[in-house]
C-alpha cells in the first residue's frame, strides 16, 4: 500500500514535469517565432526592410513606414544610443489576434507589451518602441530602469494623444509620434544624468552634409582672398615708396620700410574689409542656413579655418603682383651696391712704406 503510495506520487511529479517542460518548450517556441520574423535591426538590417545598411535600430519588415520615416526614426534612435541607453524601434501591421472594427485610442495592451518584452530580450536593447499600426497599439518597455513606471505611462498618454489629432492614423503621425517618444525618452534619463544631457544633445545636431561643407569653405575662401591680395598688394607698394623716399633721409633700413608698410596696408584693411566683404556676397560666397547648434560643430569650424586659410594663401600669393612692376634697375643697383666689396684698409706695414 505505501509502495503503492509512492508509485502514484512519483507518476504525478514526472507528469508535472513534463507539463512544465512543454509549457516551456511552447513559450520559447513562440519567442524564437517572434524573434525570427523581426530579428535585430543591429546584426540582421535586411531582414527587417532596412536594406543596404550595415546596421540600423528600426525592425519595419512589412514597410508600415516609409523609407523617410524610417530614416529619420533610425537617425533619432542611433543618436540616443550613442550615449545613452541602446533604444530600439519595432513596428507590426497587427500583433493583436484580433483588428478592431473602428478606430480606438491608441494604448498598450498585456499581450503587445509582452511581446514588446521578448523582442527587447532577443535584441540585447535597454528601451524599445512598439508601434502597431492597425491594431492601434503604442508600447514602451525598458531594461536599463532609467524611467518609472510612471514616466513610462506618461509618454505613451502623450503619443496616444499625438496620434489622437487626426480623425486617420497617418504614417507620418506614427513616425512623429516615434519620434516624440525617444526623444522624450532621452530627455528624461538626461534629466537623472545632467553629464549626460550635452553629449546626447549634440549627438541630435543634424550633421552637414558635403555639399554644405564645401559651401562653408568657399564662403570664408573668398573673401580672404579679397583680403590677401590688399594686404600683400598694399604692404609691397607702402613698403617701395617708404624705402625710396624716407629710406636714406632718416637712415630706415629695409627691413623698417617692409614694417611700415605692413602698418599701413593693415589700416587700409580695415577701412577696405567691408568692401571685400560685400564684393564676395555679390560672388555667391554665403554660409550654409545653418542653427547656432551646427555652427557650434567642430567639423564646421574646421571648414571655416580651412576656407580662410586657403583663401588668404591665394591672396597673398596674388598680391605679390606689385613686383612685376617695380624698376629692376634700382633693385640691381641696389644689389650690386650691397654685394659690392668694403673699401681696404691700408696695413701697418703699407703705412710704414708710406712714412718711409
Amino acid at each position: 500500500m505505501r509502495f503503492s503510495y509512492s508509485q502514484n506520487a512519483l507518476a504525478l511529479l514526472l507528469a508535472a514535469l513534463s507539463l512544465f517542460a512543454s509549457a516551456d518548450a511552447k513559450v520559447k517556441k513562440n519567442k524564437t517565432e517572434l524573434q525570427a520574423a523581426y530579428p535585430d535591426p543591429r546584426v540582421h538590417p535586411s531582414s527587417c526592410g532596412r536594406k543596404g545598411l550595415s546596421k540600423s535600430h528600426i525592425c519595419d519588415p512589412h514597410g508600415v513606414l516609409s523609407r523617410a520615416s524610417q530614416d529619420r526614426v533610425d537617425l533619432i534612435a542611433r543618436s540616443v544610443s550613442s550615449y545613452g541607453p541602446l533604444a530600439g524601434v519595432v513596428v507590426f501591421e497587427q500583433i493583436l489576434l484580433e483588428k478592431p472594427q473602428q478606430k480606438i485610442r491608441f494604448s498598450c495592451k498585456a499581450s503587445a507589451r509582452k511581446a514588446a518584452r521578448e523582442i527587447l530580450e532577443g535584441w540585447k536593447a535597454e528601451d524599445l518602441v512598439l508601434v502597431s499600426k492597425n491594431d492601434f497599439q503604442f508600447c514602451m518597455v525598458q531594461r536599463s530602469k532609467a524611467l518609472s513606471e510612471g514616466d513610462i505611462a506618461e509618454i505613451e498618454e502623450s503619443a496616444a494623444e499625438l496620434l489622437a489629432a487626426q480623425d486617420h492614423t497617418t504614417v507620418d503621425l506614427l513616425d512623429q509620434a516615434i519620434q516624440f517618444a525617444l526623444l522624450q525618452m532621452q530627455q528624461k534619463s538626461a534629466d537623472e544624468n545632467p553629464n549626460l544631457k550635452g553629449k546626447l544633445d549634440a549627438a541630435l545636431v543634424p550633421k552637414p552634409t558635403g555639399k554644405e561643407m564645401w559651401q562653408m569653405v568657399l564662403a570664408h575662401t573668398i573673401p580672404f582672398i579679397g583680403f590677401g591680395i590688399t594686404d600683400n598688394g598694399l604692404m609691397i607698394m607702402f613698403g617701395e615708396a617708404i624705402e625710396q623716399l624716407l629710406g636714406q633721409a632718416i637712415g630706415l633700413s629695409t627691413m623698417g620700410a617692409a614694417a611700415t608698410g605692413n602698418l599701413l596696408s593693415d589700416i587700409a584693411g580695415i577701412f577696405l574689409g567691408g568692401q571685400v566683404q560685400a564684393l564676395s556676397y555679390r560672388l555667391g560666397a554665403s554660409e550654409p542656413d545653418f542653427t547656432k547648434e551646427q555652427r557650434q560643430l567642430p567639423v564646421t569650424r574646421y571648414c571655416k579655418m580651412f576656407g580662410e586659410s586657403l583663401g588668404i594663401t591665394i591672396g597673398c600669393i596674388i598680391g605679390m603682383f606689385p613686383l612685376l612692376f617695380m624698376d629692376q634697375g634700382d633693385r640691381e643697383g641696389s644689389s650690386s651696391r650691397a654685394a659690392s666689396p668694403a673699401p681696404e684698409i691700408p696695413s701697418v706695414k703699407s703705412m710704414e712704406n708710406f712714412s718711409a
